[in-house]
């Protein structure tokens, strides 16, 4: 069955709805303006803006480079908003990228041919280090511009710098001294200061250090003319035992931070100090890596040594860890003429005696050579089921 309605009908449901509109306080044109953008595009096209009531945002300048900086230094800079329109434009604070990074508006409202700026500071974390970029937005009432992205970038430099971070003394001979610097020094601490009891050696017995203030020229070297800083003077001793070493020097750097007004704690700086010491008797390979092996089953690896001027020379091996087996026998030749006398070292683990971890020891070659004591072999691997 349908329903027919009369036209008399429906001019009095349409009457009915204009009175009860009237009635409630709001005309159909006061309910349209309240309704939903997503609503007015439903029900038909939106109602234009008239270009003599709107404004126009226009800020030439949306990025700013804060260049070099350090930690504990804060940047700001002025990003300048100019209304070119003829209505008023209304700013207010958005978002932004980081909680070290602020942006602060002079005027909320910009009158026609007025200017506002925003300030954006930023201030560096304590650990920050290297390059950063951070953003602020602004939200705003152009139609064209509903939202201004403003960034700020630049590099932050560490607090204290140390360069270089390790020392390679390289391939160095066993009975002369080698020298090498590094240089500490920080661009903004109030205060620097170094000194011989604030110098840890992990061995002393071959390595020494004398320290010194870095000159102005040097300072300038280093791009940091109005910085402080020392430079240590790293010295390997001769008699260091023949192989790769790998030794730590450890420095309590006081250095006031600029934020501080007492003086902090001292900065732990360690730096590596890396090389091989090689003389009479030279070892090949100098590293043994034995890489995964499997605890259940035999391994052997060979190292070959080589003594000049074909002197007999008698080895004792002191393993770390136990279960490497090493045993060190001269090699027969038919040849008269070699220079130099020739040993094979091997290096053993039986089945079973492995404990399944991670394999960072060494093997102590204890000679009866006049000018060589000690030979020390690093010995890595992964030891698995």
């Amino acid at each position: 069955m349908k329903w027919v309605l009369p036209i008399g009908g429906t001019v009095f449901l349409v009457a009915l709805s204009l009175i009860l509109a009237y009635k409630l306080g709001n005309s159909p044109a006061q309910q349209a303006s309240l309704a939903a953008p997503g609503d007015a595009e439903a029900n038909g096209p939106a109602v234009p803006v008239d270009p003599a009531t709107q404004p126009h945002l226009v800020c030439r300048e949306t990025i700013y480079d804060f260049g070099k900086g350090s930690v504990g230094i804060q940047g700001a800079h002025d990003f300048m908003i100019h209304n070119d329109g003829p209505g008023k434009l209304k700013l207010k604070e958005g978002t932004h990228s980081c909680s070290c990074t602020i942006g602060k508006i002079s005027h909320d409202v910009v009158e026609p041919g007025r200017d506002a700026t925003v300030t954006v500071t930023w201030k560096p974390k304590p650990s920050a280090s290297g390059p950063f970029r951070q953003t602020v937005s602004v939200l705003t009432n152009d139609a064209k511009h509903k939202e201004l992205t403003l960034e700020v970038k630049g590099t932050v430099e560490p607090f204290l710098v140390v360069k270089p971070e390790s020392l390679d003394f390289g391939q160095v001979p066993d009975d002369t001294p080698t020298l090498k610097t590094v240089r500490v020094w920080s661009t903004v601490a109030k205060d620097l200061k170094l000194t011989d009891k604030d110098i840890t050696l992990s061995d002393p017995a071959h390595f020494s250090v004398s320290i010194a203030p870095l000159t102005p020229a040097q300072l300038a070297e280093e791009d940091a003319k109005a910085g402080k800083g020392v430079e240590l003077t790293v010295t390997l001793q001769p008699g260091m035992p023949l192989g790769i070493f790998s030794e730590q020097m450890t420095l309590q750097v006081h250095a006031q931070r600029p934020d501080n007004s007492e003086q902090s704690e001292p900065e732990t700086v360690a730096v590596d100090l890396l090389g091989r010491a090689v003389g009479p008797i030279n070892i090949d390979p100098p590293r043994l890596d034995l890489h995964a092996i499997k605890a259940d089953q035999k391994v052997e690896r060979m190292v070959q040594i080589s003594v000049r001027d074909q002197r007999e020379t008698k080895f004792t091996a002191h393993s770390d860890p136990d279960f490497l087996k090493v045993t060190v026998r001269p090699v027969e030749t038919a040849e008269k003429d070699l220079s130099v006398k020739l040993y094979t070292m091997t290096v053993r683990i039986d089945p079973g005696t492995a404990v399944k971890a991670s394999l960072n020891g060494g093997i102590d070659l204890i000679t009866d050579h006049p000018k060589v004591r000690k030979i020390h072999i690093p010995v890595t691997g992964l030891v698995t089921q």
